[in-house]
């Protein structure tokens, strides 16, 4: 600055101006002083932009995403290495980073929190994760409450700005854990088909307000039956190599049934919310309404079972403007005591196909509902119908094996590779009590590689429309 100051002054520099401007003394002095003037702007310009830099200043990374460059660490950032067994609070330290993670008991470098204890994260705190195998982990028992506010984030971010920087938050406790304006970036690192920047492990977790942004694998992941998104509204989630959200082992959809419509999924690999494995052997399901997610996909890629295994009895509704993706070889199955209530409007109508798009991707929707009360309205079944051992049993939609009730209404039916609607066993068969209930009207079918209405057993009977309904009754066989 000295320099600076020294050179911008110099007689040299001035004199030459005087010289060529050649004015009167007068005019000299203004010229002087507004050269002055202009030389101490300059000064002032780079002693503030030298201050900025300074490791004492609260402000953004410069950097861009897939830099090597991270953020600023100064002296006075606070290194977190044990684990958290007794409440805590941690306050903004006014940082560009004010904590940093290195080392821990549990999983390579994360960070614990245990014994029932409770980390609280103040609004305005950074937290560095110093490696690929740093993290948090949350215990059972224990709590994580990171409540931000709408001008003052918590972040939570690597020592760079490649994705996969650092590992990911990983709550194991169902207790009354929050995530409020927080943002959780370029985590993810360890490249399995399941890992997330968040994972819940029969945990719970409130998420509000928040972004994750740029994880190498997906953006949340929830394993085994009993976790759960107990709020998630107005989060982002976007720029994931993988789904925004995946569960498996037994979790299933139910975990996410209280999500809201107004979440935003932009930029991720896998366009879709992601659901590996059915949830057959989660008996604490209950009736559930799947969000249609504003037309975001759902993809079911082993098949969604609505009330199947240790499950009794359930009522499954879709809300309107629902897309359901269903995986290849895969069935939307009804079973005896449960119900599927797929109501759309005419503006809103539900979407049920394969993942793939060519006919018979999936084997379709398969009911046995024993009671009125399943019904599809305003759906569109698509690309059903997948061609099994009995051909003839095959469909879009199969009613049986038991005295199935089934209502469908302005909806259409199309590229089935087999029939378009079955009955699968009627009242004349060896057990005359199982007999099919149909209601129907305004339903379309094409694309349809059998017959649109076909009764295998045991007259094989085969129809190209459905049969006429007379006024409301149900039509039987």
């Amino acid at each position: 600055m000295k320099n600076l100051n020294k050179n911008s002054n110099s007689s040299t520099g001035v004199s030459h101006t005087l010289h060529r401007d050649n004015r009167d003394s007068r005019d000299s002095r203004d010229a002087l002083h507004v050269t002055r003037n202009n030389h101490l702007i300059i000064i002032l310009l780079l002693c503030f932009s030298t201050l900025l830099l300074l490791p004492g200043c609260k402000k953004e990374s410069s950097t861009k995403d897939g830099d090597d460059i991270g953020p600023i660490v100064s002296d006075e950032t606070v290194v977190l290495s044990n684990n958290i067994s007794e409440n805590t609070t941690l306050k903004d330290l006014g940082l560009q980073v004010d904590y940093i993670i290195k080392g821990g008991s549990y999983k390579g470098s994360h960070l614990v929190v245990n014994n029932n204890a409770t980390l609280i994260i103040e609004p305005g705190v950074t937290i560095m994760f110093a490696d690929k195998e740093s993290g948090i982990t949350v215990k059972e028992g224990a709590t994580i409450k990171a409540e931000g506010t709408s001008n003052n984030h918590i972040k939570f971010i690597g020592a760079n700005n490649k994705k996969g920087a650092w590992d990911r938050i990983n709550i194991e406790s169902s207790t009354s854990n929050v995530l409020n304006y927080v943002e959780i970036l370029n985590a993810g690192s360890q490249g399995y088909n399941y890992s997330a920047a968040l994972t819940l492990y029969n945990g719970k977790v409130s998420i509000s307000n928040s972004l994750i942004e740029s994880s190498l694998t997906n953006g949340i992941t929830l394993e085994q039956k009993n976790s759960e998104l107990s709020v998630f509204e107005n989060n982002i989630i976007k720029n994931c190599e993988k789904a925004p959200i995946y569960t498996y082992h037994s979790a299933g959809c139910y975990g996410l049934r209280k999500m809201d419509n107004n979440n935003t999924f932009s930029g991720n690999k896998n366009n879709y919310i992601h659901i590996w494995d059915d949830w057959s052997n989660n008996s604490t399901v209950n009736n559930m309404s799947l969000p249609h997610l504003n037309g975001f996909p759902w993809y079911f890629q082993s098949g969604l079972p609505v009330g199947t295994g240790a499950i009794q009895a359930i009522e499954f509704t879709i809300q309107p403007g629902a897309v359901l993706l269903m995986g290849e070889n895969t069935a939307l199955a009804v079973n005896k005591n449960s119900h599927l209530i797929a109501k759309g409007t005419a503006q809103k109508r539900i979407i049920i196909k394969g993942f793939g798009d060519n006919s018979g991707y999936w084997k379709g929707v398969q009911v046995e509902s024993q009671t009125a009360g399943t019904i599809l309205e305003y759906c569109d079944v698509i690309n059903g119908g997948k061609r099994g051992d009995f051909e003839v049993r095959s469909g879009a939609i199969v009613l049986g094996t038991y005295s199935t009730y089934f209502e469908i209404y302005n909806s259409t039916v199309s590229k089935s590779a087999t029939n378009g609607l079955v009955f699968w066993y009627s009242s004349e068969t060896s057990n005359p009590g199982f007999s099919c209930y149909l209601k129907h009207s305004y339903v379309t079918f094409s694309g349809i590689g059998g017959y649109v209405f076909t009764i295998p057993f045991p007259d094989g009977l085969e129809y190209n429309a459905l049969p006429i309904m007379n006024g409301n009754n149900w039509w039987r066989y």
